[in-house]
């Protein structure tokens, strides 16, 4: 599976952008937010990627971040929620305050967004209920380097839930990204 893509922009179009990658061109879907943040055409890139793989498609899904593309991960977790609701509901307001939405359980705000009525959005505060605080904090630096953490050693292979059970019982602070895969993997050995 594809989980990062570093490459210069073709070509943007509201939901998507072709990027290339040492000659072969990606066809990533964005949202609307993440097509604002970013630069012109022949500018570098690098996206966070999510791969769906559909019985007929396979979908590349862009988030210049890691905790956008956590969020993004935690959308499709619900029920009736498919990748691309999920990024159009990244799509109608911008992160911070989406998370806000999502944490306060804003049914107004979050019916606002074309597509989301306002069963869709009960249903879907219902299931992210406990799921969504792991999003509040992780702006300051510390939850930074455990998110970034978390994020290689998924991709080394261990399950994310094992990871964040064991940094989440370690004092993080001050402890850089390859201190905390250390200290992971260390425990790891130790089970």
């Amino acid at each position: 599976m594809i989980g990062y893509l570093s490459g210069k922009i073709l070509e943007t179009k509201l939901d998507r952008l072709l990027l290339d990658v040492n000659g072969v061109g990606y066809e990533v879907k964005i949202s609307l937010q993440t097509c604002e943040k970013l630069g012109n055409s022949q500018s570098l890139c690098k996206l966070f990627i999510y791969t769906h793989i559909r019985e007929n498609a396979l979908e590349l899904y862009g988030f210049l971040g890691s905790e956008e593309k956590d969020l993004f991960k935690t959308l499709i977790s619900v029920n009736g929620i498919g990748p691309k609701l999920a990024i159009t509901i990244l799509s109608g307001m911008p992160f911070e305050k989406l998370k806000t939405v999502l944490l306060q359980g804003n049914i107004q705000a979050l019916s606002s967004i074309p597509g989301i009525g306002k069963k869709k959005a009960e249903k879907i505060l219902l299931e992210l209920k406990g799921k969504i605080e792991k999003f509040v904090s992780s702006t300051s630096g510390a939850n930074s380097h455990c998110e970034d953490a978390v994020s290689a050693l998924v991709n080394l292979g261990y399950r994310e839930e094992d990871v964040r059970k064991i940094i989440n019982k370690m004092s993080t602070n001050d402890l850089g990204v390859e201190v905390l895969v250390k200290n992971v993997l260390r425990q790891i050995a130790l089970r």
